[in-house]
């Protein structure tokens, strides 16, 4: 062989097809390494989950001990999906149910709610002022400046306290805030007149102090709640350390923060879609939901403390009366799921699939009793 040929064949390069084919060799070795991360990333998520419904499992272990009974979260909307349900929010109108709809079957779920929403400082009405003046919101101790006087209690009448899950594991005084011991209601407290009002006495039945009743016989009904609340919620709040999501104080030491984001698409995306394109800039880790309009004199957004899974949505609850048992759960990452009292066998054959669908990502926790 010629020492010409010799050099031609050591010095040509790969051909159009080699190249194709290390191509497609790299191709695939990454579309598998991006596999198994995303199966990785899946499965940290779902762990976390885990994680978290264990703990407040634990923590409603705890209040059924004290008190005897699951937390008794009282319906704030329908349980049924298949009809109109109105949404919580301003301005967003009716939801749809007449046939099977995923929105309305989460929002059917959601009549117990898990979050705890409220008023908040004073100081803190000049900043919804500022940060939502696009949504057309004002600060809640503005909206309801008449707090004290409005009588109906009702959720779907009065936009002021949602006592979701949350509202029993939390000891509500001292995560709203109380004057120190013969100090005034200032602007460091939500308006006295929330403690009033007849939903909040609907809702905390040691806190009976009528409308007229002075500052001083207020603070203190209102120390005596606390010193119950925190007696008992002491023995379970350790396990919701860094579990809250939006408002998470911290109570007897113990940081509740947790690092998740407002982002579930129907209880989180309304207040960001009407804020313009410079506000949405905010933090996701803002502690606010609304907007609200019902009961007060314009829209609000209230305080909210929720727990959420590693999909940043809102965690579900559902405890019947007497309130002996109860479940706990996510809808998974596809964010799905169905109201579990309604039996799958009353559907029909193609929408008993697409809930099966639906539900075989759920993460669920059961009582422990």
């Amino acid at each position: 062989m010629s020492s010409d040929m010799k050099s031609y064949r050591c010095d040509r390069g790969f051909t159009l097809m080699e190249l194709m084919i290390v191509l497609v060799i790299i191709g695939i070795l990454m579309s598998g390494v991006f596999m198994l991360m995303s199966v990785v990333a899946k499965n940290a998520d779902v762990s976390k989950t885990q994680s978290r419904i264990q703990k407040v499992q634990n923590a409603i272990s705890g209040f059924y001990a004290a008190y005897g009974t699951y937390p008794p979260v009282e319906l704030h909307g329908t349980t049924n999906p298949f009809g109109s349900i109105n949404s919580d929010f301003e301005g967003e109108g009716e939801i749809d149910g007449s046939s099977l709809n995923a929105k309305a079957c989460r929002m059917a779920c959601r009549a117990q709610p898990v979050s705890f929403e409220y008023p908040y400082p004073q100081t803190v009405d000049s900043d919804v002022n500022m940060i939502f003046s696009a949504a057309g919101v004002m600060g809640a101790n503005q909206t309801f400046n008449n707090a004290a006087t409005i009588r109906d209690f009702s959720w779907s009448e009065v936009q002021m306290f949602k006592f979701g899950l949350v509202s029993f594991l939390l000891p509500r005084i001292e995560t709203l805030g109380l004057p120190k011991e013969n100090r005034s209601f200032s602007s460091e407290h939500p308006i006295d007149g929330f403690f009033r009002s007849a939903q909040w006495k609907h809702n905390n039945k040691t806190s009976q102090v009528t409308t007229g009743g002075s500052t001083t016989d207020l603070r203190k009904v209102l120390r005596s709640q606390r010193q119950m609340e925190n007696r008992e919620a002491a023995k379970w709040l350790p396990n919701l350390e860094g579990q809250i999501a939006g408002y998470g104080p911290t109570i007897f030491n113990i940081n509740l923060a947790s690092n998740d984001r407002m982002t579930d698409p129907d209880l989180d995306g309304v207040l960001r879609g009407r804020l313009s394109e410079a506000d949405q800039q905010i933090d996701h880790h803002h502690p606010f939901r609304g907007p609200y309009s019902r009961g007060g004199g314009s829209a609000t957004v209230l305080y909210c403390s929720t727990l959420k899974d590693a999909w940043h949505r809102d965690l579900y609850y559902y405890s019947a009366p007497p309130y002996q048992s109860y479940r706990l759960w996510s809808a998974g990452p596809d964010g799905n799921t169905f109201p579990p009292w309604i039996p799958l066998d009353s559907l029909s054959t193609s929408d008993r699939r697409q809930v099966a669908e639906w539900i075989k990502d759920d993460i669920v926790g059961f009582d422990q009793q």
